[in-house]
Protein backbone atom coordinates (compact mmCIF):
# COMPACT_ATOMS: atom_id res chain seq x y z
CA UNK A 1 0.00 0.00 0.00
CA UNK A 2 1.72 3.30 -1.01
CA UNK A 3 1.79 6.38 1.60
CA UNK A 4 -1.34 8.19 0.54
CA UNK A 5 -3.25 5.17 -0.67
CA UNK A 6 -7.20 5.16 0.62
CA UNK A 7 -6.58 1.68 1.84
CA UNK A 8 -4.69 2.49 4.67
CA UNK A 9 -8.05 4.78 5.98
CA UNK A 10 -9.19 1.78 8.47
CA UNK A 11 -5.58 0.38 9.91
CA UNK A 12 -4.81 4.20 10.28
CA UNK A 13 -7.52 4.81 12.30
CA UNK A 14 -7.15 1.63 14.33
CA UNK A 15 -3.53 2.89 14.76
CA UNK A 16 -5.14 5.96 16.40
CA UNK A 17 -5.49 3.64 19.55
CA UNK A 18 -1.73 1.95 19.46
CA UNK A 19 -0.24 2.16 22.72
CA UNK A 20 2.73 3.92 20.90
CA UNK A 21 1.93 7.62 20.87
CA UNK A 22 4.82 7.53 18.10
CA UNK A 23 2.76 5.39 16.02
CA UNK A 24 -0.69 7.33 17.07
CA UNK A 25 1.25 10.95 15.75
CA UNK A 26 2.41 9.03 13.05
CA UNK A 27 -1.30 7.70 11.96
CA UNK A 28 -3.26 11.04 12.82
CA UNK A 29 -0.61 13.19 10.15
CA UNK A 30 -0.60 10.08 7.18
CA UNK A 31 -4.61 10.49 7.64
CA UNK A 32 -4.05 13.79 6.98
CA UNK A 33 -2.47 13.29 3.50
CA UNK A 34 -5.22 10.93 2.55
CA UNK A 35 -7.97 13.12 3.70
CA UNK A 36 -10.31 10.54 3.83
CA UNK A 37 -14.12 11.43 5.53
CA UNK A 38 -13.79 8.14 7.00
CA UNK A 39 -11.40 9.16 9.44
CA UNK A 40 -13.70 11.98 11.04
CA UNK A 41 -14.94 10.38 14.02
CA UNK A 42 -11.31 7.97 14.73
CA UNK A 43 -9.81 11.51 14.63
CA UNK A 44 -12.40 13.24 16.92
CA UNK A 45 -11.63 10.51 19.09
CA UNK A 46 -7.85 11.72 19.12
CA UNK A 47 -8.68 14.88 20.08
CA UNK A 48 -9.12 13.50 23.69
CA UNK A 49 -5.42 11.73 23.26
CA UNK A 50 -3.06 12.01 26.35
CA UNK A 51 -0.46 13.04 24.08
CA UNK A 52 -0.38 16.72 23.03
CA UNK A 53 1.29 15.86 19.97
CA UNK A 54 -1.37 13.41 18.96
CA UNK A 55 -4.06 15.98 19.70
CA UNK A 56 -2.32 18.60 17.66
CA UNK A 57 -2.24 16.29 14.53
CA UNK A 58 -5.60 15.08 15.10
CA UNK A 59 -6.61 18.66 15.07
CA UNK A 60 -4.31 19.86 11.98
CA UNK A 61 -5.78 16.82 9.94
CA UNK A 62 -9.54 17.48 10.50
CA UNK A 63 -8.69 21.03 9.65
CA UNK A 64 -7.62 19.25 6.26
CA UNK A 65 -10.76 17.18 5.75
CA UNK A 66 -12.89 19.85 6.83
CA UNK A 67 -15.93 17.61 7.73
CA UNK A 68 -18.46 19.35 9.81
CA UNK A 69 -19.26 16.58 12.10
CA UNK A 70 -15.66 17.71 13.71
CA UNK A 71 -17.04 21.03 14.89
CA UNK A 72 -18.78 20.07 18.43
CA UNK A 73 -15.15 17.84 19.17
CA UNK A 74 -12.70 20.93 18.15
CA UNK A 75 -15.33 23.43 19.80
CA UNK A 76 -14.19 21.51 22.97
CA UNK A 77 -10.65 21.52 22.08
CA UNK A 78 -10.60 24.90 22.67
CA UNK A 79 -10.48 24.06 26.31
CA UNK A 80 -7.35 22.20 25.54
CA UNK A 81 -4.64 22.44 28.42
CA UNK A 82 -2.05 22.79 25.42
CA UNK A 83 -1.95 26.38 23.87
CA UNK A 84 -1.04 25.31 20.78
CA UNK A 85 -3.88 22.40 20.22
CA UNK A 86 -6.21 25.41 21.41
CA UNK A 87 -4.92 27.60 18.51
CA UNK A 88 -5.11 25.33 15.65
CA UNK A 89 -8.78 23.99 17.19
CA UNK A 90 -9.60 27.98 16.30
CA UNK A 91 -7.62 27.89 13.11
CA UNK A 92 -9.89 24.60 11.46
CA UNK A 93 -13.10 25.88 13.06
CA UNK A 94 -12.68 29.84 11.46
CA UNK A 95 -11.96 27.37 7.81
CA UNK A 96 -15.15 24.60 8.73
CA UNK A 97 -17.21 27.99 9.31
CA UNK A 98 -19.77 26.41 10.52
CA UNK A 99 -22.03 28.84 13.58
CA UNK A 100 -22.58 26.27 15.96
CA UNK A 101 -18.31 26.98 16.63
CA UNK A 102 -19.85 30.66 17.25
CA UNK A 103 -20.57 30.73 21.10
CA UNK A 104 -17.40 28.55 22.01
CA UNK A 105 -15.23 30.80 20.35
CA UNK A 106 -16.33 34.04 21.72
CA UNK A 107 -15.91 32.39 25.39
CA UNK A 108 -12.55 31.12 24.25
CA UNK A 109 -11.75 34.94 23.08
CA UNK A 110 -10.88 35.27 26.81
CA UNK A 111 -7.99 32.97 26.36
CA UNK A 112 -4.93 34.44 27.70
CA UNK A 113 -2.45 33.24 25.13
CA UNK A 114 -1.91 35.63 22.49
CA UNK A 115 -1.22 33.90 19.76
CA UNK A 116 -4.60 31.77 20.91
CA UNK A 117 -6.48 35.08 21.12
CA UNK A 118 -5.24 35.73 17.22
CA UNK A 119 -6.48 32.45 15.99
CA UNK A 120 -9.95 33.11 17.58
CA UNK A 121 -10.30 36.22 15.84
CA UNK A 122 -9.44 35.13 12.59
CA UNK A 123 -11.95 32.55 13.47
CA UNK A 124 -14.70 34.75 14.36
CA UNK A 125 -14.25 37.01 11.13
CA UNK A 126 -14.09 34.22 8.94
CA UNK A 127 -17.41 32.11 10.72
CA UNK A 128 -18.75 35.33 9.60
CA UNK A 129 -22.07 35.91 12.64
CA UNK A 130 -23.08 38.98 13.40
CA UNK A 131 -22.86 37.65 17.25
CA UNK A 132 -19.40 38.18 17.01
CA UNK A 133 -20.06 42.17 16.70
CA UNK A 134 -19.47 43.80 19.78
CA UNK A 135 -16.48 41.49 20.71
CA UNK A 136 -14.76 41.98 17.84
CA UNK A 137 -15.59 45.66 18.06
CA UNK A 138 -13.80 45.44 21.63
CA UNK A 139 -10.93 43.84 20.21
CA UNK A 140 -10.02 46.85 18.01
CA UNK A 141 -8.39 48.06 21.11
CA UNK A 142 -5.83 45.04 20.57
CA UNK A 143 -5.28 44.39 17.24
CA UNK A 144 -6.01 45.94 13.98
CA UNK A 145 -6.75 42.54 12.65
CA UNK A 146 -9.93 43.27 14.29
CA UNK A 147 -11.63 45.69 11.43
CA UNK A 148 -10.82 42.76 8.78
CA UNK A 149 -12.70 40.31 11.14
CA UNK A 150 -15.44 43.25 11.18
CA UNK A 151 -15.40 43.60 7.40
CA UNK A 152 -15.97 39.85 6.82
CA UNK A 153 -18.97 40.11 9.00
CA UNK A 154 -20.61 42.20 6.48
CA UNK A 155 -23.62 44.59 7.02
CA UNK A 156 -24.25 43.62 10.51
CA UNK A 157 -20.65 45.30 11.82
CA UNK A 158 -21.92 48.52 10.01
CA UNK A 159 -23.54 49.61 13.66
CA UNK A 160 -21.54 48.55 15.94
CA UNK A 161 -18.79 50.29 13.97
CA UNK A 162 -20.08 53.46 13.64
CA UNK A 163 -21.36 53.65 17.11
CA UNK A 164 -17.17 52.91 18.14
CA UNK A 165 -16.22 56.25 16.33
CA UNK A 166 -18.91 57.85 17.99
CA UNK A 167 -18.22 57.04 21.40
CA UNK A 168 -14.41 57.06 20.90
CA UNK A 169 -12.62 60.21 21.42
CA UNK A 170 -10.48 61.62 18.41
CA UNK A 171 -7.16 62.34 19.35
CA UNK A 172 -7.79 60.77 22.60
CA UNK A 173 -4.73 57.94 22.06
CA UNK A 174 -7.80 55.60 21.35
CA UNK A 175 -6.68 52.69 19.61
CA UNK A 176 -8.58 51.07 16.49
CA UNK A 177 -10.21 54.42 15.38
CA UNK A 178 -8.28 54.63 12.49
CA UNK A 179 -8.81 50.48 11.20
CA UNK A 180 -12.54 51.38 12.52
CA UNK A 181 -12.75 53.80 9.43
CA UNK A 182 -10.84 51.72 7.05
CA UNK A 183 -13.38 49.35 8.21
CA UNK A 184 -16.07 51.31 7.35
CA UNK A 185 -15.03 52.53 4.26
CA UNK A 186 -14.48 48.65 2.94
CA UNK A 187 -17.76 48.31 3.63
CA UNK A 188 -19.01 51.10 1.93
CA UNK A 189 -17.10 50.05 -0.98
CA UNK A 190 -18.12 46.76 -1.20
CA UNK A 191 -21.78 47.33 -2.29
CA UNK A 192 -23.14 44.29 -0.33
CA UNK A 193 -24.49 46.37 2.70
CA UNK A 194 -27.89 48.33 1.13
CA UNK A 195 -28.38 51.43 1.26
CA UNK A 196 -29.62 52.25 4.44
CA UNK A 197 -26.22 51.06 6.38
CA UNK A 198 -24.61 53.34 3.17
CA UNK A 199 -26.50 56.03 4.59
CA UNK A 200 -25.18 55.40 8.29
CA UNK A 201 -21.39 55.35 7.02
CA UNK A 202 -21.85 58.14 4.73
CA UNK A 203 -23.19 60.06 8.21
CA UNK A 204 -19.78 59.19 9.27
CA UNK A 205 -18.13 61.27 7.00
CA UNK A 206 -16.98 64.28 9.34
CA UNK A 207 -15.69 61.58 11.71
CA UNK A 208 -13.32 59.99 9.35
CA UNK A 209 -11.69 63.10 7.72
CA UNK A 210 -11.32 64.67 10.89
CA UNK A 211 -9.64 61.94 12.81
CA UNK A 212 -7.40 61.37 9.62
CA UNK A 213 -6.50 64.89 9.73
CA UNK A 214 -5.32 64.56 13.13
CA UNK A 215 -3.57 61.73 13.03
CA UNK A 216 -1.88 63.58 9.84
CA UNK A 217 -1.29 66.50 12.05
CA UNK A 218 0.29 64.08 15.27
CA UNK A 219 2.88 62.49 12.61
CA UNK A 220 3.72 65.80 11.32
CA UNK A 221 4.39 67.12 14.96
CA UNK A 222 6.30 64.43 16.08
CA UNK A 223 8.64 64.42 12.97
CA UNK A 224 9.08 68.42 13.23
CA UNK A 225 9.48 68.62 16.44
CA UNK A 226 12.72 66.33 16.35
CA UNK A 227 14.44 68.75 13.21
CA UNK A 228 13.29 71.46 15.79
CA UNK A 229 10.39 72.93 14.66
CA UNK A 230 7.06 72.44 15.37
CA UNK A 231 4.00 72.96 12.66
CA UNK A 232 0.69 71.90 11.30
CA UNK A 233 -0.16 70.93 8.07
CA UNK A 234 -4.10 70.33 7.90
CA UNK A 235 -3.91 69.90 3.98
CA UNK A 236 -3.06 66.70 3.90
CA UNK A 237 -5.19 63.53 2.88
CA UNK A 238 -8.47 65.50 3.73
CA UNK A 239 -10.23 62.98 1.78
CA UNK A 240 -8.83 59.92 3.38
CA UNK A 241 -7.91 58.61 -0.21
CA UNK A 242 -11.23 57.93 -0.93
CA UNK A 243 -12.58 61.07 -3.17
CA UNK A 244 -13.71 59.32 -6.19
CA UNK A 245 -15.42 56.17 -4.57
CA UNK A 246 -16.24 57.40 -1.09
CA UNK A 247 -18.27 60.91 -1.22
CA UNK A 248 -16.88 62.94 1.40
Amino acid sequence: VKFGDKRAVEPLCAALKDTDKGVRLWAAEALGVIGDKRAVEPLCAALKDTDRGVRLWAAETLGKIGDKRAVEPLCAALKDTDKDVRRCAAEVLGKIGDKRAVEPLLAAFEDVDWEVWLAVLEALGNVGDARASHALIAALKKSPRAAQALVKIGSPAVEPLCVFLETTEPGGGTAGRLEAAEALIQLYKSGAIGESNKRMILAQRQRITGMKIHIDQEETIHHDTRMGDCWNDTTKHTDYGTALDFPL
